[in-house]
């Protein structure tokens, strides 16, 4: 979807001479009548030649741009000294860093190609590859695959309507403003209506603040997926400066001890602030953790223990760590030994031989999983952006059988959304007892993890 000049070229004969017609001229303020049209061919070479001109400045542009994001993705280096990175990304084979670096450069190649037009407007005014790196690295591409099907000319506008509404508001549009409202006004239109047309000042200075501090800027998931709802919480249940606070989403690991002072100081602070609404959050978990209180009887025991002798072989070479509710925990065993150490299985370990067990075995699962009820009574970091919550549920996961959940945490519940420094976009509950209840499971085999839609609230 390139560059397209349609232009209608007429002369019209007036008063015995040929003048310019009303097609390709200014509005004239008079009615004029015309007696006749007469074509003139004559005027073609010069329309061909000002929308090849208009063309060749793009692409002159665009090769111009194309260069220095090939030193910026070091591709010269990769196609001169590193063949099999090469032949790994057309075989699809991605693997390493290399292979993911040139994957990425090969997809903004193939944008210059269809579109110069759209890839020189990404790159800036002044050309800059650093949009590109951005958009792969921050992005994943999404920018690139929604221009592939949005005319120029819409993009175009909408830069147009980031910059009025910039003015209006009074900052600074960058690269990344452009780029957060293209994915939201194509994924989330909703959401984009309610900012652009927004007198909420917090909400509008969230949308200002995510286009100017890259480091604290969500994923493009984020924007695909926050509604209006989210948006109040996040700029209407706002959790007062706190250095406990802060100190606990630096590393929550140290605030597992219930005893300790730090502990009674982080829940004081949590307690005065409460979710005005229900909210839709996400989380991820690293293991399964929170269903170890869950027993199971004994004749599902008795499959479960034949199952995992079944599978004995792929067991002990999955690495997996115990439920010990750190996330700094790494790996320490494999599974095989881990559940079969154990006097007593419970509905986590059943989750974790799912990856073994045939449909029969998921549909168990998922109608234990839906008659549980968990009370939880630990601090728990809840986020905004559901690609987030799928890095905390990948972090030092080995082999381990992971969680995602979709949670609509109750209005009243103890705990509000922190606006640190980082892009966690999380919403912190605390330790009170919080009842866990589920209304929908799917076990998704390919990636071995449960997504669970949750209610969550204080009890």
């Amino acid at each position: 979807m390139g560059l397209q000049k349609v232009a209608f070229n007429f002369v019209v004969e007036r008063g015995g001479k040929l003048a310019k017609s009303l097609l390709c001229s200014k509005p004239i303020q008079k009615p004029i009548n015309f007696k006749g049209l007469k074509y003139a061919p004559a005027l073609e070479k010069d329309t061909v030649q000002f929308a090849n001109k208009e063309l060749a400045q793009i692409n002159a542009k665009a090769d111009d741009l194309m260069q220095k994001v090939r030193k910026s993705f070091r591709a010269d280096y990769v196609e001169e000294r590193l063949p099999d990175v090469v032949e790994n990304v057309k075989k699809g084979h991605i693997t390493t860093y290399e292979d993911k670096n040139y994957l990425n450069y090969k997809i903004i190649e193939n944008f210059k190609k269809e579109n110069p037009e759209a890839f020189v407007l990404f790159g800036g005014e002044r050309l800059s590859a650093q949009n590109y790196q951005n958009i792969m690295t921050k992005y994943g591409g999404v920018p690139i695959e929604i221009a592939k099907d949005t005319p120029t000319t819409q993009i175009k506008q909408l830069f147009k309507d980031i910059d009025a509404f910039a003015q209006k508001n009074e900052f600074e549009p960058t690269f990344l403003h452009y780029m957060n409202a293209l994915i939201m006004k194509k994924y989330n239109p909703k959401t984009y209506e309610y900012i652009i047309n927004s007198n909420n000042q917090r909400a509008i200075a969230e949308f200002e603040n995510w286009g100017v501090y890259f480091d604290k800027m969500p994923s493009a998931s984020f924007f695909k997926s926050i509604t209006p709802q989210q948006l109040h919480a996040m700029t209407t249940d706002c959790l007062p400066p706190s250095a406990t606070i802060s100190d606990y989403v630096a590393c929550s690991d140290k605030y597992l001890d219930k005893t300790s002072s730090a502990v009674r100081e982080l829940s004081k602070d949590l307690s005065k602030c409460k979710l005005s609404t229900d909210v839709k959050l996400y989380r991820g978990e690293k293991t399964v953790g929170m269903f170890d209180s869950v027993g199971v009887d004994k004749d599902f025991e008795k499959q479960l223990r034949q199952l995992l002798e079944i599978n004995k072989d792929k067991a002990k070479n999955m690495k997996v760590s115990k439920y010990t509710g750190r996330y700094s925990s790494e790996t320490s065993t494999n599974l095989y030994d881990f559940l079969s150490s154990k006097e007593t299985l419970t509905l986590a370990d059943a989750m974790q031989l799912a990856k073994f067990g045939d449909e029969k075995l998921v549909n168990e699962l998922i109608k234990r999983i839906k008659a549980s009820k968990i009370v939880d009574d630990r601090f728990k970091s809840l986020s905004f952006d559901k690609g987030m919550a799928g890095g905390w549920m990948s972090h030092n996961a080995g082999d381990n059988t992971t969680i995602i959940q979709n949670a609509t945490v109750k209005q009243g519940t103890q705990g509000g959304f922190h606006n640190g420094s980082n892009a966690q976009y999380e919403v912190i509950l605390n330790n009170t007892p919080k009842e866990v209840k589920f209304s929908d499971v799917i076990y998704h085999k390919d990636g071995d993890y449960f997504e669970l839609d949750s209610v969550i609230q204080n009890v």
